[in-house]
Order: structure tokens, then sequence, then C-alpha cells
């Protein structure tokens, strides 16, 4: 087992419950907030937000990485490839998978002053939509962390 995928794992069982996200050394802390707490939502809406929350954090750590690589003159092709598919993680994969869930989170909101029981029914509705996309979501989650963990070595290893 590769010290890369060892580190990708402990990341990507963290990434979706902790308000901190550790990469090597590196400590990202999203100040004790999480996204699903910050407002009342109910439980797959704030699930949602936590895994969109992650995603972005992870990102900017990302192009964070990928900046020191640029400064240290070690960034190339490789590494611009690398932060490319953590973006399009954020802005495009996720958004594009979750597109349904958001679409139910509209009708949830309408629903959910103007006719409780129904709102309720589409919240059972999002639960079950969302437990079916939970793997798709914690994969990228992983792959984000990979990338993260390439780059970190990257970053070590040219300074």
């Amino acid at each position: 087992m590769t010290s890369q995928g060892s580190v990708a794992r402990s990341l990507a069982n963290q990434a979706a419950t902790s308000t901190v996200l550790v990469i090597g050394n590196e400590r990202l802390d999203r100040g004790g907030c999480d996204a699903g707490e910050m407002i009342d939502r109910p439980g797959p809406l704030g699930q949602l937000d936590g895994y969109f929350a992650a995603a972005r954090i992870a990102h900017e750590y990302v192009a964070d990485l990928h900046r020191e690589l640029v400064e240290l003159d070690a960034a190339g092709n490789h590494t611009r490839e690398l932060l490319r598919e953590s973006a399009a993680v954020v802005f495009e994969r996720m958004p594009g998978l979750t597109s349904r869930l958001r679409g139910l989170e509209r009708e949830w909101a309408e629903q959910e002053s103007l006719d409780p029981p129904a709102a309720e029914r589409t919240i059972e509705h999002l639960e079950v939509e969302l437990a079916k996309l939970v793997p798709a979501l914690a994969a990228l989650r992983a792959r984000q962390n990979q990338i993260a963990a390439e780059l970190l070595d990257l970053v070590n290893r040219a300074r």
C-alpha cells in the first residue's frame, strides 16, 4: 500500500463529516461550522451541503498547492491537469450528479410553508435519492484527496 493511497483513504473518511480536513501536515479548518448546520436544513440537504463545502475547501487547497508549485517552478501540464480535474469536481461533476436533488430541494423550499406534508414526502424522497448518490459523491471527494496528496508530494519534493 502506498502512502499516497493511505492518505487518500484517510481523507475520504473525514471529508464529508468533519469540519477539519487534514492533508499531510496541512490542517484546513472550516471554523467549526458545517454548511449543513449553519441554517436549519433537513438532514439530506445538510449532507449535500457538506459534500459541496468539503469539495470547495479541497479544491481551494489544491489551487494553493498548485500556486506553490508555480512559485517553485515545478508546475507543468500534469499539475495543471490535476488542478483542472479538481475544479471539474466542484463546478461540473458534482453539480451534474446532483441536479435532480437540487430540483427536489427547490420543490421542498416551496412546499415547506405552503404544504408541510408534501414537504415531508419530498425530504423522504431526497433521502432515498441522496443515498443512491453517496458512493459517487464519496468517489469524487476521494479523487480530490488523491489529487491533493499528489500535489503535496510534488511540493515537498520541489522544496
